[in-house]
Protein backbone atom coordinates (compact mmCIF):
# COMPACT_ATOMS: atom_id res chain seq x y z
CA UNK A 1 0.00 0.00 0.00
CA UNK A 2 1.70 3.30 -1.22
CA UNK A 3 2.13 6.74 1.51
CA UNK A 4 -1.19 8.74 -0.31
CA UNK A 5 -3.24 5.55 0.63
CA UNK A 6 -2.71 5.63 4.06
CA UNK A 7 -2.70 9.45 4.36
CA UNK A 8 -5.44 10.25 6.32
CA UNK A 9 -8.55 12.40 4.68
CA UNK A 10 -8.94 15.72 6.15
CA UNK A 11 -11.47 16.26 8.59
CA UNK A 12 -14.06 19.37 7.95
CA UNK A 13 -13.52 21.99 10.65
CA UNK A 14 -17.10 23.54 10.91
CA UNK A 15 -18.47 19.55 11.08
CA UNK A 16 -16.14 18.34 13.68
CA UNK A 17 -16.84 21.37 15.87
CA UNK A 18 -20.83 20.99 15.22
CA UNK A 19 -20.44 17.02 16.04
CA UNK A 20 -18.48 18.18 19.76
CA UNK A 21 -21.50 21.02 20.92
CA UNK A 22 -24.03 18.48 19.19
CA UNK A 23 -22.53 16.12 22.35
CA UNK A 24 -22.07 18.44 24.67
CA UNK A 25 -25.93 19.92 24.31
CA UNK A 26 -27.08 16.13 24.27
CA UNK A 27 -25.57 15.88 27.76
CA UNK A 28 -26.96 19.09 28.88
CA UNK A 29 -30.31 18.40 27.26
CA UNK A 30 -29.85 14.46 28.93
CA UNK A 31 -29.46 16.28 32.03
CA UNK A 32 -32.46 18.36 31.68
CA UNK A 33 -34.66 16.14 30.65
CA UNK A 34 -33.79 13.73 33.61
CA UNK A 35 -33.79 16.18 36.02
CA UNK A 36 -37.59 17.32 34.95
CA UNK A 37 -39.09 13.89 35.97
CA UNK A 38 -36.31 12.93 38.80
CA UNK A 39 -37.83 16.15 40.62
CA UNK A 40 -41.27 15.64 40.03
CA UNK A 41 -40.55 12.51 41.24
CA UNK A 42 -39.16 13.31 44.17
CA UNK A 43 -41.61 16.40 44.95
CA UNK A 44 -44.62 13.68 44.33
CA UNK A 45 -42.61 11.62 47.10
CA UNK A 46 -42.28 14.35 49.14
CA UNK A 47 -45.99 15.28 48.73
CA UNK A 48 -47.46 11.89 49.73
CA UNK A 49 -45.09 11.25 52.59
CA UNK A 50 -46.27 14.81 53.95
CA UNK A 51 -49.62 13.61 53.81
CA UNK A 52 -49.14 10.10 55.15
CA UNK A 53 -47.32 11.93 57.73
CA UNK A 54 -50.40 14.50 58.76
CA UNK A 55 -52.89 11.17 58.36
CA UNK A 56 -51.00 9.36 60.71
CA UNK A 57 -50.84 11.79 63.09
CA UNK A 58 -54.28 12.48 62.91
CA UNK A 59 -55.03 8.56 63.28
CA UNK A 60 -53.21 8.58 66.32
CA UNK A 61 -54.63 11.93 68.19
CA UNK A 62 -58.14 10.67 67.27
CA UNK A 63 -57.42 6.96 68.79
CA UNK A 64 -56.22 8.74 71.46
CA UNK A 65 -59.21 11.04 72.07
CA UNK A 66 -62.30 8.56 71.15
CA UNK A 67 -60.39 6.51 73.90
CA UNK A 68 -60.12 9.40 76.16
CA UNK A 69 -64.08 10.35 75.50
CA UNK A 70 -64.61 6.38 75.85
CA UNK A 71 -62.84 6.87 79.77
CA UNK A 72 -64.30 10.53 80.59
CA UNK A 73 -67.30 8.79 79.76
CA UNK A 74 -67.20 5.51 81.64
CA UNK A 75 -66.63 7.59 84.69
CA UNK A 76 -69.03 10.11 84.64
CA UNK A 77 -71.71 7.47 84.31
CA UNK A 78 -70.27 5.58 87.52
CA UNK A 79 -69.86 8.23 89.45
CA UNK A 80 -73.32 9.63 88.61
CA UNK A 81 -75.41 6.75 87.59
CA UNK A 82 -76.59 8.88 84.52
CA UNK A 83 -76.98 6.70 81.08
CA UNK A 84 -76.67 10.38 79.60
CA UNK A 85 -72.31 9.71 80.16
CA UNK A 86 -72.90 6.42 78.18
CA UNK A 87 -73.52 8.41 74.60
CA UNK A 88 -69.51 9.15 74.82
CA UNK A 89 -68.67 5.89 75.83
CA UNK A 90 -70.75 3.96 73.46
CA UNK A 91 -69.98 6.73 70.55
CA UNK A 92 -66.21 6.67 71.22
CA UNK A 93 -65.99 3.30 70.95
CA UNK A 94 -67.30 3.66 66.95
CA UNK A 95 -65.12 6.20 66.59
CA UNK A 96 -62.25 4.32 68.04
CA UNK A 97 -62.63 0.99 65.83
CA UNK A 98 -63.17 3.83 62.77
CA UNK A 99 -59.45 5.69 63.75
CA UNK A 100 -57.70 1.93 64.40
CA UNK A 101 -59.26 0.53 60.49
CA UNK A 102 -58.02 4.10 58.99
CA UNK A 103 -54.75 4.43 60.72
CA UNK A 104 -53.99 0.67 59.71
CA UNK A 105 -54.84 1.06 56.11
CA UNK A 106 -52.21 4.54 56.39
CA UNK A 107 -50.17 2.11 57.90
CA UNK A 108 -49.57 -0.59 55.61
CA UNK A 109 -46.38 -1.26 54.02
CA UNK A 110 -42.62 -2.36 55.23
CA UNK A 111 -42.49 1.07 55.14
CA UNK A 112 -43.89 1.71 58.39
CA UNK A 113 -43.06 -1.30 60.11
CA UNK A 114 -42.52 -0.16 63.48
CA UNK A 115 -45.48 2.14 63.02
CA UNK A 116 -47.51 -1.43 62.28
CA UNK A 117 -46.01 -2.91 65.56
CA UNK A 118 -46.70 0.07 68.14
CA UNK A 119 -50.32 0.35 66.66
CA UNK A 120 -50.66 -3.42 67.37
CA UNK A 121 -49.50 -2.48 70.90
CA UNK A 122 -52.23 0.33 71.14
CA UNK A 123 -55.05 -1.67 70.05
CA UNK A 124 -54.22 -4.83 72.66
CA UNK A 125 -53.68 -2.23 75.52
CA UNK A 126 -57.59 -0.40 74.85
CA UNK A 127 -58.90 -3.64 73.90
CA UNK A 128 -57.68 -5.33 77.20
CA UNK A 129 -58.91 -1.64 78.88
CA UNK A 130 -62.30 -2.24 77.14
CA UNK A 131 -62.61 -5.79 77.75
CA UNK A 132 -60.97 -6.37 81.46
CA UNK A 133 -62.20 -3.24 82.78
CA UNK A 134 -64.52 -1.13 80.95
CA UNK A 135 -67.00 -4.08 80.26
CA UNK A 136 -67.38 -5.21 83.98
CA UNK A 137 -67.65 -1.67 85.50
CA UNK A 138 -70.96 -1.88 82.83
CA UNK A 139 -72.18 -4.97 83.86
CA UNK A 140 -71.45 -3.67 87.85
CA UNK A 141 -73.68 -0.72 87.49
CA UNK A 142 -76.50 -2.47 85.13
CA UNK A 143 -76.22 -5.31 88.28
CA UNK A 144 -76.42 -2.25 91.00
CA UNK A 145 -73.50 -3.29 92.45
CA UNK A 146 -72.53 0.80 92.83
CA UNK A 147 -70.18 -0.22 95.68
CA UNK A 148 -67.94 -2.47 93.27
CA UNK A 149 -68.06 -0.29 90.30
CA UNK A 150 -66.93 2.40 92.73
CA UNK A 151 -64.61 0.88 94.62
CA UNK A 152 -61.10 2.38 94.89
CA UNK A 153 -59.26 -0.82 93.49
CA UNK A 154 -61.08 -1.29 90.41
CA UNK A 155 -60.65 2.34 90.15
CA UNK A 156 -57.19 1.87 89.86
CA UNK A 157 -56.80 -1.41 87.87
CA UNK A 158 -59.04 1.15 85.45
CA UNK A 159 -56.38 3.69 86.12
CA UNK A 160 -53.36 1.39 85.15
CA UNK A 161 -54.72 0.03 82.27
CA UNK A 162 -55.37 3.25 80.63
CA UNK A 163 -51.72 4.67 81.89
CA UNK A 164 -50.84 1.56 79.83
CA UNK A 165 -52.72 2.46 76.77
CA UNK A 166 -51.24 6.10 77.40
CA UNK A 167 -48.04 4.85 76.95
CA UNK A 168 -48.47 2.41 74.01
CA UNK A 169 -49.33 5.58 72.05
CA UNK A 170 -46.61 7.24 73.31
CA UNK A 171 -45.05 4.62 71.88
CA UNK A 172 -47.03 4.80 68.47
CA UNK A 173 -45.47 8.37 68.19
CA UNK A 174 -42.22 7.95 68.57
CA UNK A 175 -42.63 4.72 66.36
CA UNK A 176 -44.10 7.13 63.75
CA UNK A 177 -41.59 9.77 63.79
CA UNK A 178 -38.84 7.20 63.41
CA UNK A 179 -40.82 5.30 60.09
CA UNK A 180 -41.03 9.14 58.84
CA UNK A 181 -37.94 10.09 59.73
CA UNK A 182 -36.57 6.70 57.73
CA UNK A 183 -38.61 7.54 55.01
CA UNK A 184 -37.60 10.90 54.67
CA UNK A 185 -33.94 10.00 55.13
CA UNK A 186 -34.18 7.73 52.09
CA UNK A 187 -36.43 10.65 49.95
CA UNK A 188 -32.92 12.93 50.53
CA UNK A 189 -30.55 10.51 50.00
CA UNK A 190 -32.31 10.21 46.30
CA UNK A 191 -32.99 13.53 46.07
CA UNK A 192 -29.31 14.20 47.02
CA UNK A 193 -28.34 10.99 44.55
CA UNK A 194 -30.17 12.79 41.35
CA UNK A 195 -28.62 16.28 42.06
CA UNK A 196 -25.40 14.16 42.32
CA UNK A 197 -25.63 12.72 39.31
CA UNK A 198 -27.02 15.85 37.37
CA UNK A 199 -23.95 17.39 38.75
CA UNK A 200 -21.96 15.09 37.28
CA UNK A 201 -23.31 14.37 34.43
CA UNK A 202 -23.20 18.46 33.90
CA UNK A 203 -19.61 18.40 34.88
CA UNK A 204 -18.65 16.00 32.27
CA UNK A 205 -20.42 18.20 29.69
CA UNK A 206 -18.50 21.01 30.33
CA UNK A 207 -15.11 18.88 30.54
CA UNK A 208 -15.99 17.88 27.01
CA UNK A 209 -16.50 21.12 26.12
CA UNK A 210 -13.39 22.42 27.70
CA UNK A 211 -11.28 19.50 26.09
CA UNK A 212 -13.05 20.05 22.46
CA UNK A 213 -12.38 23.87 22.24
CA UNK A 214 -9.08 23.71 23.87
CA UNK A 215 -7.71 20.63 21.34
CA UNK A 216 -9.76 22.73 18.86
CA UNK A 217 -7.59 25.78 19.47
CA UNK A 218 -4.47 24.25 19.86
CA UNK A 219 -4.63 22.11 16.67
CA UNK A 220 -5.93 25.46 14.89
CA UNK A 221 -3.06 27.24 16.05
CA UNK A 222 -0.82 25.12 15.05
CA UNK A 223 -2.22 24.47 11.53
CA UNK A 224 -2.36 28.60 10.96
CA UNK A 225 1.18 28.46 12.47
CA UNK A 226 1.88 26.21 9.54
CA UNK A 227 0.57 28.44 6.80
CA UNK A 228 1.86 31.72 8.46
CA UNK A 229 5.45 30.08 8.11
CA UNK A 230 5.26 28.54 4.98
CA UNK A 231 3.43 31.87 3.89
CA UNK A 232 6.41 34.06 4.95
CA UNK A 233 8.82 31.41 3.18
CA UNK A 234 6.93 32.40 -0.10
CA UNK A 235 7.39 35.85 1.03
CA UNK A 236 11.26 35.84 1.38
CA UNK A 237 11.74 34.48 -2.03
CA UNK A 238 12.10 30.25 -1.05
CA UNK A 239 9.80 28.74 -3.57
CA UNK A 240 10.13 25.31 -2.99
CA UNK A 241 8.33 25.86 0.12
CA UNK A 242 5.16 23.95 0.99
CA UNK A 243 2.10 23.62 2.89
CA UNK A 244 1.89 19.52 3.91
CA UNK A 245 -1.21 18.02 4.56
CA UNK A 246 -3.38 19.54 7.30
CA UNK A 247 -6.14 18.41 9.65
CA UNK A 248 -9.21 20.07 8.92
CA UNK A 249 -10.43 20.50 5.31
CA UNK A 250 -10.51 24.15 5.27
CA UNK A 251 -7.09 24.93 6.19
CA UNK A 252 -5.99 21.85 3.73
CA UNK A 253 -7.74 24.02 1.08
CA UNK A 254 -6.07 26.85 1.64
CA UNK A 255 -3.19 25.17 1.94
CA UNK A 256 -2.98 23.57 -1.04
CA UNK A 257 -4.00 27.02 -2.54
CA UNK A 258 -0.62 28.14 -1.22
CA UNK A 259 1.31 25.09 -2.97
CA UNK A 260 -0.72 25.86 -6.46
CA UNK A 261 0.43 29.81 -6.24
CA UNK A 262 4.22 28.76 -5.46
CA UNK A 263 4.06 25.96 -8.24
CA UNK A 264 2.90 29.26 -10.30
CA UNK A 265 5.46 31.78 -9.62
CA UNK A 266 8.48 28.51 -9.76
CA UNK A 267 6.95 28.26 -13.35
CA UNK A 268 6.79 31.89 -14.04
CA UNK A 269 9.90 32.33 -12.47
CA UNK A 270 11.89 29.90 -14.63
CA UNK A 271 10.15 31.21 -17.55
CA UNK A 272 11.65 34.64 -16.45
CA UNK A 273 14.78 33.05 -16.11
CA UNK A 274 14.47 31.72 -19.51
CA UNK A 275 13.90 34.95 -20.70
CA UNK A 276 16.69 37.37 -18.86
CA UNK A 277 19.13 34.02 -19.98
CA UNK A 278 18.23 35.02 -23.96
CA UNK A 279 18.60 38.52 -23.42
CA UNK A 280 21.88 38.30 -21.96
CA UNK A 281 22.91 36.29 -24.85
CA UNK A 282 21.47 38.87 -27.11
CA UNK A 283 22.82 41.70 -25.23
CA UNK A 284 26.74 39.85 -25.50
CA UNK A 285 25.84 39.52 -29.11
CA UNK A 286 25.28 43.11 -29.28
CA UNK A 287 27.94 44.33 -27.46
CA UNK A 288 30.14 42.09 -30.03
CA UNK A 289 29.06 43.23 -33.11
CA UNK A 290 29.09 46.65 -31.82
CA UNK A 291 32.91 46.26 -30.85
CA UNK A 292 33.03 44.82 -34.44
CA UNK A 293 31.52 47.80 -35.57
CA UNK A 294 33.99 50.54 -33.44
CA UNK A 295 36.64 48.75 -34.47
CA UNK A 296 35.72 49.03 -37.95
CA UNK A 297 35.07 52.94 -37.45
CA UNK A 298 38.66 53.23 -35.86
CA UNK A 299 40.15 51.29 -38.95
CA UNK A 300 38.69 53.89 -41.31
CA UNK A 301 38.78 56.80 -38.75
CA UNK A 302 42.99 56.39 -38.57
CA UNK A 303 43.22 55.16 -42.51
CA UNK A 304 45.91 57.36 -44.58
CA UNK A 305 43.53 57.12 -47.05
CA UNK A 306 40.55 59.56 -47.64
CA UNK A 307 37.50 57.77 -47.01
CA UNK A 308 34.36 59.41 -47.03
CA UNK A 309 30.48 58.29 -46.88
CA UNK A 310 27.50 59.78 -48.29
CA UNK A 311 24.03 59.42 -48.98
CA UNK A 312 22.02 58.41 -52.22
CA UNK A 313 21.38 62.19 -52.68
CA UNK A 314 25.28 62.79 -52.29
CA UNK A 315 24.75 64.34 -48.44
CA UNK A 316 28.21 63.73 -46.69
CA UNK A 317 27.65 61.58 -43.52
CA UNK A 318 31.11 60.39 -42.58
CA UNK A 319 34.44 62.18 -42.84
CA UNK A 320 37.61 60.67 -41.83
CA UNK A 321 41.14 62.02 -40.77
CA UNK A 322 42.81 61.32 -44.52
CA UNK A 323 39.89 62.81 -46.07
CA UNK A 324 40.26 66.04 -43.76
CA UNK A 325 44.61 65.87 -44.79
CA UNK A 326 43.50 65.37 -48.33
CA UNK A 327 40.65 67.66 -49.17
CA UNK A 328 41.81 70.28 -46.08
CA UNK A 329 38.23 70.00 -44.48
CA UNK A 330 37.40 68.98 -40.82
CA UNK A 331 34.64 66.85 -40.17
CA UNK A 332 32.29 69.15 -38.61
CA UNK A 333 32.84 71.47 -41.76
CA UNK A 334 31.71 68.93 -44.49
CA UNK A 335 29.24 66.77 -42.82
CA UNK A 336 25.81 67.20 -43.71
CA UNK A 337 26.69 69.16 -46.76
CA UNK A 338 27.16 67.80 -50.95
CA UNK A 339 29.81 65.97 -51.88
CA UNK A 340 29.75 68.22 -54.60
CA UNK A 341 32.04 70.64 -52.31
CA UNK A 342 34.97 69.11 -52.56
CA UNK A 343 34.56 68.17 -56.27
CA UNK A 344 36.18 70.40 -58.89
CA UNK A 345 34.35 73.05 -61.08
CA UNK A 346 35.37 71.36 -64.13
CA UNK A 347 34.40 68.44 -62.70
CA UNK A 348 30.92 68.94 -61.68
CA UNK A 349 29.03 68.48 -64.79
CA UNK A 350 30.71 65.02 -65.52
CA UNK A 351 30.18 64.08 -62.00
CA UNK A 352 26.61 65.29 -61.49
CA UNK A 353 24.42 62.27 -60.76
CA UNK A 354 27.34 60.93 -58.16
Amino acid sequence: MNRTSQRTQPTSLVEQLKRCLLIVVSLLVCVLILSFPVGIYNSNIQHNLDEQKAALQEGQNNILLTMVNQETGLRGYISTDNTVFLEPFTSGRTQYLLAVRQMKDQALGSDLSETTTALAQVEERANAWYSTYAQVQLKNMQSGKLATARSDSNGTVGKALFDQFRASVAHLQAAIGQDLNTLQSRLDIISRLSLIIALVLSVVALLLLWYTFTRFVNVLHEQLTILKTRSKQLGSGDLSARVQELTYHELNSLGQTLNTMAEELATRSRELEGSVEELATRTRELEASNAAMYQLAAIVEYSGDAILGKTLQGVITSWNSGAEKLFGYAADEVIGKSVSLIIPPVARKSCRKC
